[in-house]
Formats: structure tokens, sequence, C-alpha cells
């Protein structure tokens, strides 16, 4: 860009003026529409550009760069050179300073008018589709009104017949939808499929449910690929037991008295006190897995069979988790199931690790849950180490306190010996991960809480 003298067509009077603009600028933009805008000072301050497209001037703010450059032509006249390209400059004259628009500036310009251009282009596909018109009568016309007096009749007793032949069934499959539930559905059963499993209604329902729920009447042989595979679609992200324990607890458990009637299993089927658990990735993929209760798991042709008859599945029934229930069972329960084999085996191995620990683990679980009415028989009397959280009132209530006391600090010198490695404070992953670990550790923890607690209560009465 240059700027020209006062005297008209006198080359020598022409000042170039060094101007720098982003290509998307120059791209849409009328170049002979540029004009410079000067201050009060006489120096450039905006470039004012109007738009080739839209005819709209927008004003752009200038700044300067001091840089002196030498500006050549190429048309030929006095004064030219010849290059070794054979091309003749001549020289017409030299700039100090450049002045240049901030390219963010053309940016956030360029950004506005495309998000103008795209509003526009939407409203315009807006304005061509098809609309719901709503058509409104202005007269309330009464169409049965308007037919014939026959045809009304006809009409009436159609509806009275109607209403009653409905209202029967509908009382009916009312009081039959209360009893068939989920988990007590039947199916037509083929001859290879051993239609017995047991009945968990009694259980709690889906309040408070969470992402885990029961199996029962699991077959012995099963491993954790077949119980995936009977979930296929839901995608199980944990498959655990609970370490044994042979007495009942109502809110997990089925009665061996409350299974459904008919012929006995043709397989050997878990017993109610083998506590076998699915986690999924929500609740809502829970309740989906819960609708497949009385479905048949395939079991291979080893299973260990109660009769002569040639069994490739069994049905099983399935029941919801408490969520205090279930976040308790993760953390200080579970022992995951193995790939390849058999939950019995795992659960085998499991016990034989935690020996003495299974029973402490378990006292603990039902102290911190405080389930010791669900559990039959009662251990209350037999098991409990702990008395109540009381301060004793005199000498006798003192001394059985002091008793308890000293008989679980014996448990934990006990449980810490037989750990031995299990108990060292290590933040390694394969100690992390070892399920009899995490229970050992749990259950230590909880004794060093209640040992601290009955010395508490102890010094409290001595201080009295």
């Amino acid at each position: 860009m240059t700027t020209e003298g006062d005297d008209h067509g006198d080359d020598s009077r022409r000042t170039p003026l060094h101007l720098r603009l982003p290509v998307s600028l120059l791209a849409r933009v009328d170049v002979s529409s540029m004009q410079i805008s000067h201050g009060d000072s006489g120096l450039p301050v905006a470039l004012d550009v109007r738009d080739a497209v839209g005819k709209e001037t927008k004003a752009y703010p200038l700044r300067t760069e001091h840089k002196h450059t030498t500006w050549f032509d190429s048309s030929s006249g006095d004064g030219a050179t010849k290059s070794q390209n054979g091309v003749r400059l001549r020289r017409i004259g030299g700039t100090a300073t450049t002045l240049f628009v901030d390219p963010h500036t053309a940016k956030a310009d360029d950004l506005k008018r495309m998000g103008k251009m795209a509003r526009q282009r939407l409203e315009n596909e807006r304005k061509k589709r098809k609309e719901i018109v709503l058509l409104e009568d202005e007269e309330d016309i009464d169409l049965q009104a308007s037919l014939p007096e026959k045809k009304q009749l006809k009409r009436a007793s159609k509806r009275q017949a109607l209403a009653e032949h409905l209202v029967p069934a509908t009382a009916e499959k009312k009081q039959s939808d209360s009893k068939k539930t989920a988990k007590t559905k039947r199916r037509r059963l083929g001859p290879n499929v051993d239609g017995w499993f047991p009945n968990a209604d009694h259980l709690p329902g889906l309040i408070d449910r969470s992402d885990v729920i029961r199996i029962h009447g699991l077959p012995v042989n099963v491993k954790p690929e077949q119980i995936r595979k009977f979930f296929d679609g839901l995608d199980p992200t944990r498959i655990f037991v609970l370490p044994p324990y042979d007495k009942t607890i109502q809110s997990l458990d089925i009665s061996n008295d409350t299974s459904n009637t008919g012929p006995p299993p043709k397989v050997k089927r878990h017993d109610a006190t083998i506590r076998i658990f699915v986690q999924f990735a929500s609740v809502l993929v829970a309740d989906a897995a819960l609708i497949r209760s009385g479905e048949s798991i395939n079991v291979t042709k080893d299973a260990d069979v109660c009769s002569d008859d040639r069994v490739d599945s069994a049905l099983i029934s399935l029941s919801t988790v408490p969520k205090h229930l279930a976040r308790f069972m993760i953390n200080h329960m579970s022992v995951d199931a193995r790939k390849g084999e058999e939950i019995r085996t795992t659960l085998n191995n499991a016990a034989k690790r935690l020996g003495d620990v299974t029973v402490l683990a378990w006292q603990m679980t039902i102290k911190k849950l405080a389930i010791e009415d669900q559990v039959k028989p009662s251990v209350r009397q037999k098991e409990d180490l702990l008395p109540d959280r009381n301060i004793p009132l005199d000498r006798n209530q003192y001394d059985n306190l002091a008793s308890r006391y000293n008989q679980l600090i014996e448990k934990h010198e006990k449980l810490e010996l037989g750990a031995g490695v299990l108990l060292t404070r290590t933040f390694a992953p394969s100690c992390l991960k070892d399920p009899v670990h995490k229970i050992t550790s749990s259950v230590s923890k909880w004794m060093m809480i209640e040992i601290s607690h009955l010395r508490r209560l102890l010094l409290e009465y001595r201080n009295c």
C-alpha cells in the first residue's frame, strides 16, 4: 500500500506504507475499500475495511512495529536495475515502521461472522421444517348424540358387557401378580433341566438396594465363568463369597423349609450358609440381573447329580442385598472367586488360611451390622465377647468386664502370632489384593478399637 503525494502522476512523491494483514481478512474484503484512520497526533490508529460480501464496514485497531524495510517495484523505467533472474527492479522507497492488525482481533471477528452465518443457516432450516398444526374446533360436537337412537343403545350395551368382563379379570390378575414375583416365576422346563430352586421371597425387597445381588441354590460344581455366562450382556464386575459361617442370617439367607414344593433337586446345591454374591456396574444393571431369577444356569458334565437323569442346567434364585450390607462385605469380608476354580474350592482354601479368624470376622460383622437378633441359633450368649457399652455399676459388673477385656486381649495376641506376616503394614499390591490379609487386618483393627473402649470403661469405674 502506498500514499499519494501532492503532485499527481509523480511517482517520486509516492511513499510506501507497510501494512501486514491476516490472510483470512484479505480473502473476504475489497482491497480498494481499505481506509486508514489517523488520530489526533496524525499517526494511523485504525484500518477501516468494507466486507466485499456483506458490505459492512469494520474498524480494526492498528499496531506499530519499528523496522526499516526497503521496497522495490518490478516495473521498467529509469533507475531500474537488472537482477540475476532478468527482472528489472526499481527502488521506490523505504519504510521505518510496519502497521499490522492484531491476529487475535481478526480471529475473534471471524468467529463472530461464522456464528452469525451458522445461526442464519439454522434459522433457514427451521423454516423449511414441517410443523405440527393443531386444529381446534370452535364447537364441541357430541358425536354420540348425533347417531341414531338404535346405534346409541347398541354401543352402550357393548360397553357394559366389556366392563363386566374386565372387572373380575383385573382383580384376579392383581392377586396373582402380588404372589408371582421375579424370584419365584416358573417357566416351561426341558427334560434335562433341574427345576428345583429355593424360594427367596421373604428376603428384603428393592428398598435401599445396592449393585450387589445374592445367588441362592447354585450347583456345587459351578465356576465363575458359568456365572458370567448366566449374566451374559450385563458384564458382572465382581464375583465373591463370604467366609463360611454355619448359622443362618435372616436378612441374607433362606431357610431350608422355604424351598419350593415339588420333586427334590437333581443336582447338588450349595447350602444356604454358603453366601455367593455378584456385583454389577450400577444399581440399574443389578435390577436387570434380578429379573433373571428363576432361570437356568449351565452345569458341566462332571456335576454332582442326585439321580441317574442327564442334567444340562439348573434353576437358581436371586435376591437383592441392602446397600450397607453390600459395602461392608466388599470392604471387610469378601473373598474373590478365582478364574477356572470352583466356588467351593476357593472358599475351602480361604477358610483353611483364615482358621480361627473366621469366627472373629463374623463376630465383627454381627456387631458392626447390629444383626444379633437375625442370627439363628442365637449367638448372644455363647460367642458374645463384648458386653454392653456401659460403665460398670458395681464390683461384680467390673469383674465381668475385666474378664471379657482379658479374653479379648488374649485372642488379639493369638491372632497376631498366628497371622504373622499378614498383619505387616505394607502397601504391596499383592498384599492389598489378598482377601485373607484384608479380612485379618479388618478383624485386628476392630479388636484394637474394642480393647481400647473396654479399657476406658474400666478406668472410668476406677476413677469414680
